[in-house]
């Protein structure tokens, strides 16, 4: 199984630099919309027959973009894909001195928010529970969550890149191969410029 892990299209707090983390109020922009269809594009060449999403609702609508191109694809929601949740930062500019003050610390959980452990242990649930289907070794799947959970995963999935594993923007993905119950990273590459 063949599995491709990336982000949501460009959402309303991806262009006003504020942090999101659970918040229901970030949306697609038009741009995001557009992202989404491009990377469908791609899809329907290389072909896909299942996408996954976070039920977040910036994931929900580019996996919705992405099924006006591919019709015949199934789609799926989990919460087990969600963003790590922010807590009392979600909604506040990256540039907010607190935000800014967590992030230099060592242990970054913000009040309210969600330990690294945590998203790790949601997104471990996921592939395993993937995994699990035993689907045949052509299928093809797409995956749509959220930048620190993502990266949370890979930099674990990887131990030997702790630290090392970029930030993967709106049209970077994660492509990853399946055997057993056990998922390896064989690339990662860009969509856009």
């Amino acid at each position: 199984m063949k599995t491709f892990l990336f982000r949501h299209g460009e959402s309303t707090y991806n262009r006003e630099g504020r942090v999101q983390g659970w918040t229901d109020a970030s949306v697609l922009t038009d741009k995001g919309r557009s992202q989404s269809v491009q990377i469908a594009q791609f899809f329907q060449k290389e072909g896909l027959d299942e996408l996954w999403s976070s039920d977040l609702p910036r994931a929900v609508q580019t996996a919705e973009a992405m099924l006006t191109i591919l019709k015949g694809t199934t789609h799926s929601v989990s919460s087990l894909l969600r963003e790590r949740a922010q807590g009392i930062f979600e909604g506040r500019s990256y540039t907010d001195p607190e935000w800014q003050a967590a992030q230099a610390r060592t242990e970054r959980t913000p009040e309210e928010g969600e330990t690294r452990e945590a998203v790790l242990a949601r997104m471990r649930e996921f592939f395993a529970a993937l995994a699990a289907k035993n689907l045949p070794p052509d299928t093809r799947i797409g995956v749509i969550s959220h930048g620190g959970a993502i990266r949370i995963f890979l930099e674990e999935l990887e131990d030997e890149q702790r630290g090392k594993i970029p930030s993967l923007q709106q049209g970077d993905i994660a492509e990853m191969d399946s055997i057993a119950d056990s998922f390896s990273l064989q690339r990662i590459f860009s969509l856009f410029p």
